[in-house]
């Protein structure tokens, strides 16, 4: 039930990209090309504070620790390998709690502004992405 609508190939995408569009969590790999996960989180914890929104970023590596992720401005920290449960639960804590947020949609796209103006529409927005995020990494 949940939707990937984006994936960036490395750190400066997935800035742009975090800037550009509204996302209830982005996981975010720590060893990124062009611009590692860590800076690429400072980066868009910087753009977030001057507007005053914030995106829940799940750092995932296996080389990184968590400290030093959650130091970057990360929420939360999967090891790799991640395990089906381990992203059953990181979903679950943080879906849950933008599910308790009001919904405040900046989407370049009124399109998309109007898509997630209801929060079941967005939990199932979230849930296809999850899903399609899952197959893309082989957790499923």
């Amino acid at each position: 039930g949940y939707a990937v609508p984006d994936m960036a190939d490395n750190g400066l995408l997935a800035v742009e990209k975090t800037l550009k569009n509204r996302y209830d969590l982005v996981f975010m790999d720590v060893r990124l090309p062009e611009l590692d996960g860590l800076l690429a989180t400072g980066r868009i914890r910087q753009s977030e504070n001057e507007a005053g929104i914030h995106t829940p970023i799940v750092g995932m590596t296996a080389f990184a620790n968590r400290q030093s992720c959650l130091n970057a401005g990360m929420d939360d920290f999967l090891q790799k390998p991640v395990m089906l449960q381990q992203l059953d639960d990181a979903l679950n804590n943080w879906l849950a709690a933008a599910a308790k947020q009001p919904v405040s949609v900046q989407a370049t796209n009124p399109i998309e502004e109007t898509k997630f103006q209801r929060t079941d529409q967005r939990l199932k927005v979230i849930k296809a992405r999850i899903d399609d995020l899952r197959k893309r990494v082989g957790l499923e």
